[in-house]
C-alpha cells in the first residue's frame, strides 16, 4: 500500500510539515494503540440541524470509533522531514513501513497547512485458477 501525499498549502508550508519515522529504528515497545474518534468538521455540517444526518454525511458507512497507533518518542529514532514543500509538492512512502505525523516546528507560526493524503493499493498480475469462484476474481 502506497501512500501519497500532497501539499495544498498556497505558499511554503511553515509549520506542521509531514514527519516521517525509519521504521527500522522503533522499537515495537513504543507502538501505542489507541481508539480514535472521527470528528466531522464544523463547516460541513452547519446547515444540517439533524445530528444522525451530520453523521452519515462524515462518516458514511465508516465507524466513528477506529484502532490507531501513536509512536512513543524515542531519541533513537531517525526522521526526516521535507522542509520548505510548496504546493503540488508531494512524498510518496510505504503506509505500512512508514510512520508518520504532523511535526510542529514553530508554536508561535500561525500558519495553517492544507494537504492531500491519498492510499494506494498495488496488485500484481498473477494467472489466478479457474477453479476459484469468486467474484472479484470473475471480472478480471
Amino acid at each position: 500500500m502506497c501512500n501519497i501525499w500532497i501539499s495544498l498549502t498556497e505558499d511554503t508550508i511553515k509549520n506542521h510539515m509531514l514527519g516521517l519515522c525509519d521504521i527500522r529504528t522503533v522499537n515495537e515497545q513504543n507502538i501505542i494503540p489507541y481508539i480514535a474518534t472521527r470528528t466531522p468538521r464544523k463547516e460541513d455540517s452547519e446547515d444540517i440541524k439533524d445530528s444522525k444526518d451530520i453523521k452519515n454525511l462524515y462518516f458514511g458507512t465508516r465507524k466513528e470509533e477506529f484502532i490507531a497507533t501513536a509512536l512513543k518518542y524515542d531519541s533513537n529514532n531517525i526522521l526526516y522531514h521535507y522542509p520548505n514543500m510548496k504546493f503540488g509538492d508531494s512524498i510518496i512512502f510505504d503506509s505500512k513501513n512508514t510512520p508518520h505525523a504532523s511535526v510542529v516546528s514553530n508554536i508561535n507560526e500561525q500558519h495553517i497547512r492544507q494537504s492531500l493524503e491519498c492510499r494506494v493499493m498495488f496488485l500484481r498480475n498473477v494467472d489466478i485458477p479457474l477453479t476459484v469462484d469468486n467474484k472479484f476474481y470473475s471480472l478480471l
